[in-house]
């Protein structure tokens, strides 16, 4: 039980690692060098507990980098909204739309 625990475990561990590794370098340059360095931290350590063979610190690691993974994706919505907001905002200023009733004249 505690050798099918470890694989699950793994399994987890090397989908996170992945979906984080690709999060990352879709965002890197949108995001905080300290929170950058802090994933890739985390990303390390999960990698040296996978090779450890010990549970443990592996659920350890993998708490870890699920919660640096998700500062990642707090940046990237704060910085979503932000920029929506403003994109929204221009667009509406440019638009000059008038109302007008409109008759279809048929020959």
């Amino acid at each position: 039980a505690k050798r099918k625990e470890l694989i699950e475990a793994k399994n987890e561990a090397d989908s996170l690692v992945y979906t984080t590794e690709k999060t990352l370098t879709e965002h890197e340059a949108k995001l905080d060098a300290s929170l950058v360095e802090s994933v890739k931290a985390s990303l390390q350590g999960v990698r040296d507990a996978i090779e450890k063979d010990d549970l443990a610190t592996l659920k350890a690691a993998l708490e870890d980098l699920n919660k640096t993974s998700m500062k990642i994706g707090e940046a990237i919505y704060k910085q979503g909204n932000t920029t929506t907001d403003g994109a929204d905002d221009k667009k509406e200023d440019k638009e000059d739309v008038h109302d007008a009733e409109f008759k279809d004249k048929k020959p």
